[in-house]
């Protein structure tokens, strides 16, 4: 048996590729291959909707937390 999560969002609507149990190989190849069919009749681009700024930003928080993150675990391993 082969499960799928499809991280949300990046799959539309009811996709069976949304979330899946394939139970063998071949199957998973068929359902991917009529999704990638069906999808690319209509295609729709991406839209990129945050900022460089935003991201920069986020980016920024999150290594500051985790060199504390890291700085206080080394201290408590000393202790």
């Amino acid at each position: 048996m082969i499960l799928i999560l499809v991280p949300f969002g990046s799959v539309p609507g009811r996709s069976p590729l949304r979330s899946g149990v394939f139970h063998s190989l071949p199957e998973l190849i068929a359902a991917l291959v009529k999704y990638l069919l069906q999808h690319n009749r209509e295609p729709k681009p991406s839209v990129w909707t945050a900022q460089a700024k935003d991201i920069l930003a986020k980016v920024t928080r999150a290594r500051a937390k985790l060199n504390r993150s890291k700085r206080n675990a080394h201290w408590a391993a000393r202790d």
